[in-house]
């Protein structure tokens, strides 16, 4: 405080104070803990998670659990792999890779400020990180707890997102002995669509042994190749001999990657009118071709359907869809219309998807229409124009629907356009 006087003015006290607004009122205390402290927490386990909420009541953070701590299966481990010797380990298959252990999304708690959830974990091999955020009308906290899945002995393949077909890929995998005792290792793999390649080829599975040394890692190839397109599936194995001495440990994972088709691909067709009651039509293979693809199909009918079968699909599937390709969809699928009612192409959808479809078209055409009654190719924008050529492909495509009795209202006048432009 800081008093100001002279003879020409009074006195003046000035001064400051400083105040610490505290918002600890608005904050709680998140805990969290297992019912299992001691516990090592392996694939596929049971887990129960508890929440307590208390009032945040002082400065310090809240306590939390130490990541080298036995407690949640997050500190070390080999001393109990090492005395593990009483029960022995089940062999199952890791199959469920979901990163997300758990989502509760909302929790109550009792009157005490306990909350506990019951979890499965998945197959993984990793760390997990727990979170739980609490709230009420004028509070909120956050806990965390970290805790770890293992195994006394894990394998870790690395796989490719996906071969094509004809690939060779040298699947690598990682061995772990997180015991602490050097052991022998039984490793192998069995596929199925793909091809181990070794000295005896008709095998579907190849194996290793490995001795490895205690808390070390060794990595092992398995050269594969592809046998057909679609999806293969590898299973990857690791085991000690069974002995009445020691226990025995176990870990599997099955893995699954999809094998893409070649990437290009080419059809030949022959089309004709017979009168006959015998053909005779010579063919012949083509070379370098892949014997697993491709096929030989005959299609016969007594109307026109048979010729034009690869037109309509071609017109269907096309991927692109400006006014043109809309129109021309419009006008090959009408004028057989008829036809695909009486006769099934098993190529082509059933007639209530095909008139989904056509309505489709008829929409967006409608949605490229400009004022003066013409049309272009992808819009209708001030920014651009309407094409004469466009516009006379889709008046014809009309006429056609038209004439199928089709009743399509536009908001301008095509007539006026064409006459308009060639005037």
């Amino acid at each position: 405080m800081e008093l100001t006087h002279s003879p020409r003015r009074p006195a003046i006290v000035t001064g400051s104070v400083t105040v610490e607004v505290s918002r600890d009122i608005y904050k709680l205390n998140v805990l969290i803990t297992t019912k299992e402290p001691n516990k090592i927490y392996t694939p596929s386990s049971i887990m129960h998670i508890d929440v307590d909420i208390k009032q945040y009541v002082d400065n310090s953070p809240v306590k939390k659990q130490n990541d080298d701590e036995e407690g949640g299966g997050g500190g070390p481990m080999r001393g109990k792999f090492r005395s593990a010797r009483g029960a022995e380990q089940k062999l199952a298959v890791r199959s469920n890779s979901n990163p997300l252990a758990c989502w509760t999304p909302s929790s109550i708690t009792d009157s005490s400020g306990h909350v506990s959830i019951e979890v499965k974990l998945p197959d993984n091999l990793t760390r997990y990180r727990v979170w739980a955020l609490a709230t009420n009308d004028r509070q909120y906290g956050l806990g965390e707890m970290p805790f770890s899945v293992q195994l006394p002995i894990m394998i870790r393949p690395s796989l490719p997102r996906f071969l094509n077909y004809g690939d060779m890929a040298y699947f690598s995998v990682i061995l772990q002995n997180q015991t602490g005792l050097s052991l022998l290792l039984h490793a192998g793999l069995r596929a199925s669509n793909a091809k181990l390649l070794t000295a005896q080829t008709n095998r579907p599975e190849v194996g290793y042994s490995i001795v490895l040394p205690p808390s070390k890692r060794a990595a092992l190839i398995f050269p594969v190749t592809t046998i057909h397109s679609g999806t293969a599936r590898c299973q990857f194995i690791i085991s000690t001999p069974r002995n009445k001495t020691s226990v025995s440990f176990h870990d599997a994972i099955e893995l699954s990657l999809p094998v893409f088709t070649p990437a290009t691909s080419e059809a030949f067709a022959t089309y004709g009118d017979t009168y006959e009651e015998v053909v005779f039509q010579p063919i012949k293979s083509p070379k370098n071709v892949l014997s697993q693809y491709g096929g030989l199909s005959i299609t016969t009918s007594s109307t026109a359907l048979a010729s034009l079968t690869d037109a309509l699909i071609s017109l269907y599937t096309y991927p692109d869809e400006c006014t043109e390709q809309l129109s021309s969809r419009l006008l090959g699928i009408q004028s057989l219309w008829d036809v695909l009612q009486a006769f099934y192409c098993k190529e082509l959808p059933g007639i209530s998807i095909l008139k989904t479809k056509l309505e489709s078209d008829i929409n967006k055409l409608k949605g490229r229409q400009y004022p003066n009654g013409g049309f272009g190719y992808w819009t209708n924008r001030k920014d651009s124009h309407a094409d004469p050529y466009m516009s006379v492909h889709v008046a014809h495509c009309l006429a056609v629907i038209a004439n199928k009795n089709v009743r399509i209202l536009f908001q301008f006048s095509l007539e006026f356009y064409l006459r308009l432009y060639y005037k």
